[in-house]
């Protein structure tokens, strides 16, 4: 199996988001009489803000590509896939550099994808 048909496989995803998901609910067991439902409660607007709302700013700010028509489901996954690598990064220098190749690889000229990365990144 390719690495790009590894990276664009539903149980690959499928296991990153379990395990996104189970390391913080065991770790929540450990913590000294702390109610998941306040942090649960607390961290749904980050993630809505994070992960919903910030690629679809994303997507305003990005110009259309003259080969192909770049929606939504293209910038939310775009900018998950960036969030991962910016994570093992310094600084989450890898998460604008992953988005800026996969507007390149999509059509976009390298200008207008810097232009698209920085100003979503101000």
């Amino acid at each position: 199996m390719s690495l790009r048909a590894l990276a664009h496989s539903r149980i690959v995803l499928a296991l990153f988001f379990a395990v996104t998901v189970a390391i913080p609910v065991l770790a929540l067991r450990h913590l000294p009489r702390v109610s998941p439902l306040p942090v649960a409660l607390g961290l749904l607007p980050w993630v809505v803000g994070k992960y919903l709302l910030c690629p679809l700013r994303w997507h305003v700010l990005t110009p259309a590509t003259p080969t192909a028509r770049l929606g939504r489901r293209w910038h939310l996954r775009a900018y998950a896939e960036s969030e991962l690598l910016g994570l093992i990064t310094p600084g989450h220098v890898g998460a604008d550099v992953w988005r800026v190749r996969r507007l390149t690889h999509a059509g976009l000229g390298r200008g207008d994808a810097l232009m698209s990365v920085g100003a979503d990144r101000l």
